[in-house]
């Protein structure tokens, strides 16, 4: 299709009509960029003031640890023993809440997650029970007469 002679000579712009048109495509670069900038400065204040809140909390608990730490630790050795704990241990009980006596050693802790109470009991169920099996064995042995030969 042949463009028609009207098209052709269609008057350009003014130079007044072309700056608005740049100003307005300006404006509108602009805005979306500074849209994006505070969508990034926001994002990244809240990742801060989180961290912030994080750290404070950790501060105070560490403070209220090496405060509990120090009433403990003014406690003559016979009251210690009378709450079962030696000075040796009072940092260790004051900070993971637990005594060294319940401590599992870290090879019988366990790898993967909690399961729960169903989950072990079906597990259980599942396993033979060895012991009693051991027990029925031997008491099958010894009601056996042995041949001498």
């Amino acid at each position: 299709m042949r463009p028609s002679p009207s098209n052709l000579r269609r008057p350009l712009p003014s130079s007044y009509e072309l700056h608005r048109q740049v100003q307005r495509e300006r404006s509108l670069a602009t805005n979306a960029l500074l849209r994006s900038a505070t969508g990034q400065l926001v994002y990244s204040m809240g990742i801060v003031a989180r961290r912030g809140v994080t750290l404070a909390r950790q501060l105070i608990n560490e403070w209220r640890r090496r405060r509990e730490i120090r009433a403990l630790l003014q406690f003559d050795d016979r009251v210690l023993a009378d709450m079962g704990l030696g000075r040796s241990e009072i940092e260790f009980v004051v900070r993971t809440g637990g005594h060294l006596a319940n401590e599992v050693s870290l090879r019988e802790r366990p790898v993967v997650g909690r399961i729960s109470r169903e989950e072990r009991a079906s597990e259980r169920s599942r396993q033979p029970n060895v012991h009693h099996a051991a027990f029925t064995a031997d008491a099958a042995s010894a009601r056996k007469p042995q041949l001498r030969g």
